[in-house]
């Protein structure tokens, strides 16, 4: 793997929910300490689920998400919220069955859930249990390949005190980019065809854009404001511009050229804010890239 390309880990978990548990979680301080030593900016982890009973039966030996790995070390209670630590999430003791911990830079599900013997053609070793092992070039580019939708990570000040971190540390191979639409050959084949939309959510009539891509857009609107209080604010995101492409890729590409016309004005994620003419201009240049 050369030092440009992105590496990727995996481990097993009983479950991924990054809005509620924003965190990579390791037993162990040597465990969590090992991956931060192994990985570098922008590398990523994917989970799996683990197909012991303490995983749901419909998830059991399938790739559930993947995470951008961050360069902090935390622990657990310190990040993830009480009301989301459940009984079953500690130990006889009382105390949180996995105390030691990463922070999540981003997050992405995967909507179909592959079998991983169905992407990787094998078994991870006893190691993904406790900790997580690298996998290979060839591996990693599958696991980048899938179909990925973006998760909403719980917003903090640690959280974006890292990403301006990390930003800097990768700036050299350029920012970091969500996994990108190809195909390739299975036992299955796995095909990034059909219609795809690029597109631009504003948060109420404010200057916040969204910027992204979605084989469905309604789908994934309904997504980016499942936690959104709107009963609350009364605002949320809604549609403001979208292309139709005829593939994928092409949808990922604009994605990309706009969310580079607009880095002075990013702030997390995906999330720009400048002025209405601002972002139209730069739509009209990235659709004539």
């Amino acid at each position: 793997m050369s030092a440009g390309e992105i590496q990727v880990f995996a481990t097993r978990v009983w479950g991924f929910e990054p809005t509620t548990w924003p965190v990579i979680v390791f037993g162990l301080e040597g465990n969590r300490d090992k991956l931060l030593r192994e990985s570098r900016a922008g590398d990523r982890i994917v989970f799996v689920a683990t197909k012991t009973d303490d995983a749901r039966s419909e998830d059991r030996g399938r790739l559930l998400g993947m995470a951008e790995i961050s360069r902090t070390a935390v622990d657990t209670a310190k990040v993830v919220a009480p009301e989301h630590i459940k009984p079953t999430d500690r130990g006889p003791d009382g105390r949180i069955a996995w105390p030691k911990a990463i922070l999540m830079l981003r997050a992405w599900r995967f909507p179909e859930r592959p079998l991983l013997l169905e992407v990787l053609g094998r078994q991870l070793s006893y190691l993904a249990t406790p900790a997580a092992v690298l996998l290979t070039a060839d591996e990693a580019r599958k696991v980048l390949s899938l179909e990925a939708e973006e998760a909403e990570l719980p917003m903090s000040e640690v959280l974006m005190r890292e990403r301006r971190f990390v930003q800097g540390l990768t700036s050299v191979r350029g920012p970091t980019r969500g996994p990108v639409p190809v195909s390739w050959t299975k036992e299955v084949m796995h095909e990034a065809s059909g219609p795809a939309f690029t597109y631009a959510f504003r948060f109420g009539k404010r200057n916040v854009w969204k910027i992204g891509w979605s084989a469905d857009l309604p789908v994934r609107l309904r997504e980016v404001n499942t936690h959104v209080p709107l009963e609350e604010t009364g605002e949320g995101w809604c549609q403001f511009l979208s292309h139709r492409h005829a593939a994928p890729v092409r949808a990922h590409e604009m994605e990309q050229r706009l969310l580079e016309l607009l880095a002075q004005y990013r702030t997390a994620g995906e999330r720009v804010r400048c002025q209405q003419s601002e972002l139209q201009t730069a739509w009209v240049a990235a659709l004539r890239g």
